[in-house]
């Protein structure tokens, strides 16, 4: 398997370029999210930990901006007409895939609370799988756990398996007893497709009781925003193709970066016991 997974997303291809936007040829872009969220990435910083960015022409700034809102507007004549358009039903794809040897996945080192940088900036639109709309940083205040899928991924060992992964940690939260103290994002690469009813369809079909867990849909127009501040790694093809990499973040109550893990699949064990030092810090 490739550190890089490979799908095709051609119906979102300008959302995800416009998410991507001049990355790759602006070096000091991270510092467009602000200095809190540039102290993270120095943290995060690992060489050959960002793929390539786009494949085609960088959008310049206000390209991205009239195209943020244009899928904003595509959003809503979207939801304004479900009475007479059915909702996309994500992809049906098998969930049977090898479990990676520990050597292909890289885990980050565990940052100590004083050795911390300054919280990320989270202060970026989202819509759950229940429809409830609110911005990220009000999540902040217990452990995160969090990743990025899409429904329709055809990879079944990418997505899909993200997914069920998750859906796992979630049982082993909840029988630690943790599941008021922590809690565990999934956010859409692809917000046009992934409406909060397909999200939460989707969570029903991998497992999810949604106890600790969301769904989470970025506002189109604070998707690349996102992705920038928390240093996702993807990239779109010219021909419509996008690289992303299987990946969790690990921040602490509050909302400061604590450890990744990328490459292949996660253990959750690990991932666990990251979250039971996280909640017992709190309680000192």
């Amino acid at each position: 398997m490739t550190r890089f997974g490979i799908t095709t997303l051609a119906l979102t291809a300008p959302l995800l370029l416009a998410a991507c936007g001049d990355r790759g040829a602006n070096p000091n872009a991270q510092a467009q999210s602000g200095s809190a969220g540039a102290a993270n990435k120095e943290v995060r910083q690992v060489e050959g930990e960002i793929p390539p960015c786009c494949q085609v022409d960088p959008a310049s700034d206000q390209q991205n901006n009239a195209l943020a809102q244009s899928i904003a507007q595509k959003v809503k004549e979207t939801e304004s007409a479900t009475s007479v358009q059915s909702t996309p039903q994500p992809t049906q794809v098998s969930e049977t895939a090898e479990t990676p040897t520990a050597s292909q996945v890289r885990r980050g080192d565990w940052i100590e609370p004083d050795k911390r940088s300054s919280p990320y900036n989270l202060d970026f639109g989202v819509t759950d799988q229940d429809g409830k709309h609110f911005q990220l940083n009000e999540l902040v205040g217990k452990p995160i756990a969090l990743t990025f899928i899409f429904t329709t991924c055809p990879n079944p060992n990418m997505c899909p398996l993200t997914s069920v992964t998750m859906a796992d940690l979630e049982k082993r939260v909840v029988a630690a007893g943790l599941a008021d103290n922590v809690q565990l994002l999934l956010f859409s690469y692809d917000p046009l497709t992934d409406t909060p009813e397909v999200l939460k369809k989707y969570a029903e079909e991998k497992g999810f009781s949604l106890q600790s867990s969301r769904f989470l849909r970025p506002d189109p127009d604070d998707f690349r925003g996102l992705l920038n501040e928390l240093q996702i790694g993807f990239a779109l093809t010219s021909g419509g193709q996008i690289n992303h990499r299987m990946e969790l973040l690990v921040l602490d109550a509050r909302g400061r970066f604590v450890r990744d893990y990328m490459g292949d699949i996660w253990d959750n064990a690990d991932v666990l016991d990251d979250l039971q030092k996280l909640v017992a810090e709190e309680k000192h």
